[in-house]
């Protein structure tokens, strides 16, 4: 080829790449579980009819949040299919559902259903667990590479523990804690640990992949091995790990400071909190030296995170039904959402600065940021928010 036509095929090539939106990876339930998007622009003002890019109609309703990986984003639906989709122009490039379901199903609360799990992924293969009892592998192309039925979530209300790859396994748990080969979904390990509602974060220490869970357990990922408990017990959310430091917050918030080694323990930095009682479906979300919590009846709490110590309170009316997602920061915006649909954003920071009141259909998933992109996945439709 000439060197002029050289040139201008790499500047072709170029400016394509400049053009194409960049998407950010979210490997998981709030993203790598912390709930942060520091790097987002994201919309601040939006409804059904205003600031939507894009909305992609879906053949059933899923409490799962979506999970975005390069161009794709992967989304549940009801009672145990995946679904694929452009994040570029909400296209659904595949689904599949997953087949010989139990008949008859296991037990399940309405709000529950069976897809309350988010999938995660490694940007090559996706993986989702479905309530009932039954975990499974994709490519991203939509081969699905593997099924496994395992036991059925040990409550009448059904299961909503999120998969996570760590220590090299996948981790799952509907009664006992698995760890399963990624690619083949054999098991390497159980460990009958203590079950409930949240699902574990991860954590590096010395080159090993911890899991500190919501009833308080410490479990070495590669091999199983429980290292410890002792930690507070969640009634209904997750823990919350950033920059080091684990929170586990309700009604008596309380936080550490991880060890060095994997076999240390936690170190309590503060445990004298009070906030306002009642449910925490919601996993706290920290930025900035402030920890943002909020109860199921719309109590708001922000905490001092390096001491606990209540900076301010706000009963977020606007807000209607449950609080079930999960506060999440996007930009210097902190995002809090209830079933019915509706979202208040707030500015970061030590007093209470309403942005704006957003109305969308309900949902109870959390939403995904991207750049200046909002993804919600509402109980029948997938939006893409721009603004």
């Amino acid at each position: 080829m000439p060197k002029q036509q050289r040139l201008i095929l790499a500047l072709f090539c170029l400016t394509l790449a400049i053009s194409l939106p960049v998407w950010s990876a979210s490997t998981g339930f709030r993203n790598d579980g912390s709930g942060l998007y520091p790097g987002a622009r994201p919309p601040l003002h939006w409804s059904a009819q205003s600031n939507v890019l894009w909305k992609a109609a879906l053949t059933n309703g899923s409490n799962a949040s979506p999970i975005l990986s390069g161009r794709n984003l992967f989304v549940c639906a009801e009672p145990a299919t995946l679904i694929c989709l452009s994040a570029e122009t909400g296209a659904i490039l595949w689904s599949d559902t997953l087949p010989d379901l139990p008949n008859p199903p296991p037990r399940t609360h309405p709000v529950t259903g069976y897809t309350s799990p988010t999938p995660c992924t490694d940007g090559q293969h996706v993986w989702a667990t479905f309530g009932q009892g039954l975990a499974a592998c994709w490519t991203i192309k939509g081969k699905r590479l593997w099924t496994r039925k395992l036991e059925n979530p040990p409550h009448e209300w059904g299961g909503c523990i999120s998969p996570r790859l760590a220590g090299g396994v996948l981790v799952v748990q509907f009664d006992r804690m698995r760890g399963l080969d990624p690619l083949t979904g054999n098991e390497k390990w159980n460990l009958q640990t203590p079950w409930g509602w949240g699902t574990p974060v991860v954590a590096t220490i010395a080159g090993r992949d911890l899991l500190y869970t919501c009833k308080g357990a410490i479990v070495d990922a590669a091999s199983g091995r429980e290292l410890g408990r002792g930690l507070p017990s969640l009634e209904y959310n997750s823990p919350c790990l950033v920059n080091n430091t684990l929170y586990y917050l309700q009604g008596n918030p309380q936080a550490f400071s991880l060890p060095d080694t994997p076999e240390g323990s936690p170190v309590p930095l503060w445990s004298n909190a009070r906030i306002a009682g009642d449910r925490y479906y919601g996993t706290p979300v920290v930025h900035k030296g402030l920890v943002y919590a909020i109860n199921q009846a719309k109590n708001l709490s922000v905490l001092e995170q390096a001491t606990g110590k209540l900076i301010y309170e706000k009963k977020v009316d606007f807000l209607q039904g449950t609080v079930y997602p999960s506060p999440t920061l996007a930009g210097e915006y902190v995002f809090l959402s209830s079933e019915n649909g509706q979202t208040v954003v707030i500015k970061t920071g030590p007093e209470y600065a309403e942005v704006s009141r957003n109305s969308l259909e309900p949902f109870r998933s959390c939403p995904v940021f991207s750049g200046k992109r909002m993804f919600i996945r509402g109980n029948r439709n997938l939006w893409c928010i721009e603004q």
